[in-house]
């Protein structure tokens, strides 16, 4: 099973966040939504609301699973869910890009992966 991690604050959820995951799913067999802390983004919802709103957009497809993780390293989290890639935005492509090396000095994550989303007039 090809497993992908796609961390971020999610303060709140958007359209594109939306659009990232449902384009994961068509190349994963299981997205795993990694809610954030993200207390220095000083966010909108707690951790537990911004899960929950996660939670119940995706409640009908058994391809997306939502956790919370308040206080782990994005590797750690990736071991944990057996991921072999790590889904992330173009706003953060350069991060992305760290972040991938590290994954694969750390641990068995293959890839990292940059869904950009459509430009909407």
């Amino acid at each position: 099973m090809k497993v992908a991690i796609y961390p971020g604050s999610f303060d709140p959820i958007t359209l594109g966040h939306m659009d990232i995951i449902d384009r994961g799913c068509v190349l994963f067999d299981r997205i795993v939504v990694a809610v954030a802390q993200s207390e220095s983004k000083k966010p909108l919802f707690s951790l537990e609301e911004r899960v929950r709103l996660v939670k119940q957009i995706y409640k009908e497809n058994t391809n997306v699973e939502v956790v919370g993780f308040p206080r782990q390293l994005t590797v750690d989290l990736a071991r944990e869910h057996g991921a072999c890639a790590i889904i992330r935005g173009p706003p953060f492509f350069d991060k992305a890009c760290l972040t991938s090396a590290t994954a694969r000095t750390l641990l068995s994550v293959k890839q990292s992966i940059i869904i950009a989303t459509p430009l909407i007039p």
